[in-house]
């Protein structure tokens, strides 16, 4: 028994020296794009999905997986499954994901995992980087990359020169027209909106008013931090409970009171009806704001925080948000799950 022990030891040692010997930074293939918003516009930074007109369409939002290098085989199974259960309960036509997928210095291995559960899948699926993916040895060129190859992905880059990497859209086309835009942003590590991001975005939407007959199509954005709008609608919502969507839950700061102000005001004018955001665990609720529905997405694991109730032992707030399109109509709903997949 002391023999296997030893042994066991020397092999962990050896396994974990390898392993940091090769957790070298890896670069990615560096594209240098450059925009403008005075060049004519292109679809460059859009993918493009196609609706069924005879179906309604789903949106299934992940957020905040926070899986690293070192998780164990136990714990990624119940990760896949729990991605599973929620596959087989919502029916998504296509896959966000709001940031954090993966956190700590070492991740690469993690991304790459993740992308494989991704892809299995044969859905559609569409991340915005948060605060910790850029943290670790796999840096956003390299991941650009990862993310750009794998078949399903509907990711791009986007330009280079107008803040953190990840800034495109995804469009949601039906019988030749534009169904929904999808803005998919990065705050980057400042935790806002450059000017050129903005730009960006209003960009892209005028091109696509272009060619839906003149006329804005509903938009909907997606990335990982809140915006001060958020606040905004809480204070509405501490006035009159009755505003908000499903469940409400807040337990964590909200945002800055400058964060996102001008981005806001663009959006209103673009016909963006829709922002969904991760990152604080514990905040979970969706609330209309001047005609936008403001959405804390429901965080999808129990690696780091989630939501717990002191008072309520049996509270377990994690699962992810499902947004089902149908016509001019749109339904929040929160598929919670339970502690069965607890890593503990």
């Amino acid at each position: 028994m002391y023999f296997l022990s030893s042994l066991a030891l020397i092999a962990a040692t050896v396994l974990t020296s390898l392993y940091f010997a090769f957790d070298y930074n890896p670069k990615g293939q560096e594209k240098i794009i450059n925009w403008t918003k005075s060049i004519p516009y292109s679809e460059q930074f859009t993918s493009v999905i196609e609706k069924d007109p005879n179906k309604d369409f789903t949106i299934l939002n992940i957020a905040d997986l926070h899986v690293s290098d070192f998780e164990g085989p136990g714990e990624n199974k119940k990760t896949k499954e729990l991605l599973q259960h929620l596959i087989d309960i919502t029916n998504p036509d296509l896959i966000t994901l709001t940031g954090d997928q993966i956190w700590t210095d070492h991740s690469k291995n993690a991304l790459l995992r993740e992308i494989r559960w991704l892809e299995s899948f044969e859905i559609p699926w569409a991340p915005v980087f948060g605060n910790h993916d850029n943290e670790g040895t796999a840096n956003l060129v390299w991941q650009s990359t990862r993310l750009e190859d794998a078949k399903h992905c509907l990711y791009k880059r986007g330009p280079s020169n107008i803040g953190p990497l990840g800034n495109y859209v995804v469009n949601i086309e039906e019988n030749g027209k534009i169904f929904k835009s999808l803005y998919m942003l990065n705050l980057g590590t400042d935790d806002n909106f450059t000017q050129e991001q903005i730009d960006f975005v209003e960009w892209n939407a005028n091109g696509n008013k272009a060619k839906n007959n003149n006329v804005y199509p509903e938009g909907m954005c997606f990335f990982h931090k809140a915006i001060n709008a958020f606040n905004k609608a809480w204070r509405n919502y501490q006035y009159d409970n009755s505003i908000a969507i499903g469940d409400v839950y807040r337990s964590f700061y909200i945002a800055d009171s400058d964060c996102g102000n001008e981005f806001f005001e663009m959006a209103k004018s673009i016909n963006v009806t829709d922002i969904v955001c991760g990152h604080q665990h514990g905040n979970h609720f969706t609330i209309p704001y001047e005609g936008v529905r403001l959405t804390f997405a429901l965080k999808t694991g129990d690696n780091v925080s989630i939501y717990e109730d002191d008072e309520n032992p049996d509270a377990y707030i994690v699962g992810a948000t499902s947004i089902t399109l149908f016509g001019e109509n749109v339904n929040y709903t929160s598929n919670y799950v339970g502690k069965e997949y607890t890593l503990d």
